[in-house]
């Protein structure tokens, strides 16, 4: 088993990484529920964690308004996640958005924006993926790509919900590893630990350059950072917990706890919906979050 005392301290700087306490979870008073604040209770069946790690605290949310709405249509792939959750703090109360899992974060998204455009009428287009038949003298697929509308409601989509028997006490989960026998605990991370990831990531990335050492991995920094300990050690820092899953960690346990995550423990709602194509009549999944008419749909009458 590897010791975690053999990671190089030559590696650990003093500088304290990174970290929140995901124990807490601060509420915002929720408004009253009433037409003139226009916040709508939010049902816990469309959030894929069904709300247990907000200590029953209830989330309520509302539509977009127009200035809003125009930041979401226009804005950036550098400036996105900034913008999505400086609106969403504000789109979303009763529990802090900081507060808030990733794995529910885009299920509030979608929530958001199906309240905002309930009417049908509101459609994105798509261009049908799907094969219609066989090139004669090729003899590869032709591909349909008719050109579709399509609208679609909050119902219209499909969830991993989390497995709650899986979860320890606290809602953190314990993997022990196949092969070296290695215990570690993480837990499904927040939006501010999102955001801390890539605080982090930019730390160890500028220690790399400093010794002349390749970029970190940031899926690897990622990890390290919803880790809160490792056979029982719960001190580690981030760049401590980096160094292990690069040094100590066997590729063998790597790949078990890259195929455990997404065979077992994926969270989240998925970003496709169903639709029929009107010319080949088959069923096509279309990726709608973030697409082009995500947040700016046409008005078909």
């Amino acid at each position: 088993m590897p010791s975690l005392k053999s990671v190089s301290q030559e590696t650990v700087i003093k500088e304290e990484f990174d970290s929140v306490d995901v124990s807490v979870v601060r509420e915002i008073k929720p408004p009253e529920e009433t037409s003139n604040n226009n916040f709508l209770p939010i049902a816990e069946d469309i959030l894929p964690t069904k709300g247990i790690f907000y200590n029953g605290k209830k989330l309520y949310g509302r539509t977009l308004k127009v200035i809003e709405l125009k930041k979401l249509s226009n804005v950036s792939e550098k400036d996105a996640v900034k913008t999505v959750n400086d609106i969403m703090s504000k789109v979303i109360t009763g529990v802090d958005w900081n507060d808030i899992k990733v794995a529910d974060k885009q299920a509030l998204i979608f929530w958001v924006r199906c309240n905002t455009f309930r009417d049908p009428r509101f459609t994105i287009t798509y261009k049908c993926n799907l094969p219609s038949g066989t090139d004669d003298y090729t003899g590869e697929d032709i591909i349909c790509a008719t050109d579709n509308k399509m609208s679609f409601s909050i119902e219209d989509l499909d969830y991993n919900y989390i497995d709650e028997s899986k979860l320890n006490k606290d809602g953190s989960i314990t993997m022990v590893l196949p092969f070296s026998g290695d215990e570690i605990i993480w837990e499904y991370p927040t939006n501010k630990e999102v955001e801390l990831i890539e605080e982090n990531y930019k730390k160890i990335k500028q220690m790399a350059k400093i010794e002349k050492k390749d970029d970190p991995d940031y899926a690897l920094v990622s990890y390290s950072c919803i880790i809160k300990s490792i056979n029982g050690n719960k001190n580690m820092n981030v760049l401590q917990k980096y160094n292990y899953i690069c040094n100590e960690l066997s590729s063998a346990d790597y790949m078990y706890i890259e195929n455990i995550m997404e065979d077992e423990y994926t969270c989240g709602v998925k970003p496709n919906v169903k639709s029929i194509c009107k010319e080949c009549g088959g069923t096509v999944e279309v990726p709608v979050m973030f697409s082009e008419h995500f947040f700016n749909p046409a008005f078909t009458k």
